[in-house]
């Protein structure tokens, strides 16, 4: 059998299972823990993101070589819309996520 170009519709229904489980439990533990139920989103600043993966035993170059942090949609397939926000290299704030529930869009 020959090898054919995968679609990506394939890529797109098969996404979450790219992800390693520290990276989903990751991103649900932050959400968890910055959901704001007056303003129905989470802030998930991503240098926090990163470092509870680290903790939790990836590497730091490992995460953004393998496109750990493009989880939008894998989100968005259960129900958030996510964002990301990328600041100027000179904003304290650093980059960010933001979930809002499709609910409440």
């Amino acid at each position: 059998m020959a090898v054919t170009p995968i679609s990506a519709d394939k890529i797109i229904a098969h996404r979450a299972q790219y992800f390693p489980d520290e990276v989903i439990g990751t991103v649900n533990q932050m959400l968890i823990r910055k959901f704001n139920m007056s303003s129905r989103r989470a802030v998930i600043p991503e240098d926090e993101l990163v470092d509870l993966m680290v903790q939790k035993g990836l590497k730091r170059e490992e995460i953004f070589a393998n496109n750990w942090l493009d989880f939008e949609q894998v989100f968005g397939d259960v129900g958030w819309i996510v964002t990301y926000n990328r600041q100027h290299p000179d904003d304290p704030d650093g980059n960010f996520f933001t979930f809002t529930r499709e609910i409440d869009r």
